[in-house]
């Protein structure tokens, strides 16, 4: 499994590509084909495919490394699907500054949240853990890069020029 490892800012790169892992591939593919029609300078067909794919991340060079893309992180850990999307789960947004002095919460800067600052759903826990969830590394794989269901219809048709 190709991973990226990070680097000491001294060697002038970020990560490093290597091979550090191991992942399962698990899955299922169908194809079909069938001929509608076949003259001499007609052709229609009907194709479709329907793919059922898992990955699971057995084994890795560390407990988790998490990869900043562009808008975006990236988390490869063990059990969990290779290359999720990472982060927080939005909730909305606190419209008024009571609302935001009611939950209580400072940012990763310390700076109370105020009225327009976005909600963020940490799964169930408690309060006293929310600040802590917040301003550490613990967040919830959002969507798994690789998806599990994919399927395709095509349905061409060929015609042959009689010249």
């Amino acid at each position: 499994m190709l991973i990226l490892t990070p680097l000491k800012s001294y060697f002038g790169y970020s990560y490093r590509p290597e091979n550090g892992g191991n992942m399962q591939n698990t899955g299922i593919e169908m194809n079909a084909f069938f001929r509608i029609i076949e003259g001499r300078s007609f052709k229609w067909d009907i194709q479709a495919n329907l793919s059922k794919v898992k990955n699971e991340i057995m084994a890795l060079n560390g407990d988790k490394l998490i990869s900043q893309v562009e808008g975006a992180e990236i988390v490869n850990q063990v059990g969990s699907a290779a290359n999720s999307f990472y982060g927080y789960i939005f909730k909305g947004v606190y419209h008024s500054a009571e609302e935001a002095k009611t939950a209580n919460l400072r940012n990763d800067k310390f700076v109370n949240y105020s009225a327009g600052d976005a909600i963020l759903l940490i799964y169930q826990v408690r309060t006293e853990l929310l600040m802590e969830l917040l301003t550490s590394t613990i967040r919830p794989v959002l969507v798994r890069q690789c998806p599990i269901f994919t399927a395709a219809c095509k349905i061409p048709l060929h015609i042959k020029n009689g010249h």
